[in-house]
């Protein structure tokens, strides 16, 4: 039987925090997760569960990977927003290139953003039972509240 995770809020999305559990098949959490940026929320969160659990990224690197929104209207234009910023201390987020030129040909208008929410994330590693937390590096890699 192949693995199914079922995901479950914890409390409803009131447009600053969601926070969502995933549990694999045999009921066995395996990632917990929150995110805040208003409609940004989903994307980033949906973003770090399909890096880290169906393509195998590392958590660190699903987490501060640059990310992809596409929102009806963003400041009054339909666009893709691709997220495009040099952070406080130093590292510079951009989607690559192939992929910018790839959302282009397939007529997406490509809107170069600063900030496209940020993601808090705990992993469990079933054969340690250890936990990976990581804070987005785009909140200086720490959380911004408890």
């Amino acid at each position: 039987m192949a693995p199914t995770l079922v995901f479950r809020d914890i409390n409803p999305p009131d447009g600053q925090i969601k926070t969502d559990a995933g549990s694999n098949n045999l009921g066995k959490l395996v990632l917990s997760l929150g995110g805040s940026g208003g409609p940004k929320i989903i994307t980033s969160v949906l973003q770090t569960i399909l890096n880290n659990l169906f393509l195998g990224v590392p958590l660190y690197e699903s987490v501060s990977a640059p990310r992809i929104h596409n929102q009806l209207l963003y400041h009054g234009a339909a666009g893709t927003n691709i997220e495009q910023d040099t952070l406080p201390q130093g590292p510079m987020l951009h989607l690559s290139e192939r992929t910018r030129i790839a959302l282009e040909k397939r007529g997406h208008r490509v809107i170069g953003t600063d900030f496209l929410g940020t993601v808090q994330a705990v992993v469990v590693d079933l054969e340690t039972d250890s936990l990976t937390a990581v804070a987005d590096i785009r909140k200086q890699g720490m959380p911004a509240g408890y």
